[in-house]
């Protein structure tokens, strides 16, 4: 089972291990990539390469990224893989885990329940995440 992470704002996050290191990951079904902010690049010591591609988010202007770090070692939980994680500002968020994970992962978020099945080989771990509750 992995570690549940405070959630606030009725996002759904996971404690992940990225590069060794524990971090606080929101999952974002909604996003197409992975993303990690500038701050948790240096924290967890990743390399970047170059890419001149842009990043849009909701509701901002299109801003370019600052590189991507590939083949990430990721761990939820008993599953674990390789990742890459495009760099960009982020204001709210360290980790952004979206589609591109659940694809590798070979999985898919079961929203009512609050879970995330992985799978590795014979084993399946669910992953639970936080939601806050609104009032």
């Amino acid at each position: 089972m992995v570690k549940e992470a405070p959630s606030k704002g009725g996002h759904m996050y996971m404690m992940v291990t990225l590069n060794g290191q524990e971090a606080r990951a929101m999952v974002d079904t909604a996003a197409t990539h992975n993303s990690i902010s500038d701050r948790g690049v240096e924290r967890l010591g990743l390399k970047l390469t170059v890419d001149a591609s842009k990043i849009k988010a909701v509701n901002s202007a299109p801003q370019s990224l600052l590189g991507v770090a590939r083949d990430v070692a990721l761990k939820v939980g008993n599953w674990s893989g390789l990742v890459n994680l495009v760099v960009a500002r982020l204001n709210d968020f360290e980790v952004i885990l979206g589609l591109e994970v659940l694809i590798v992962a070979k999985t898919s978020a079961i929203l009512h329940l609050g879970m995330v099945p992985l799978w590795r080989k014979q084993a399946l771990a669910w992953c639970r995440w936080c939601e806050s509750r609104r009032a």
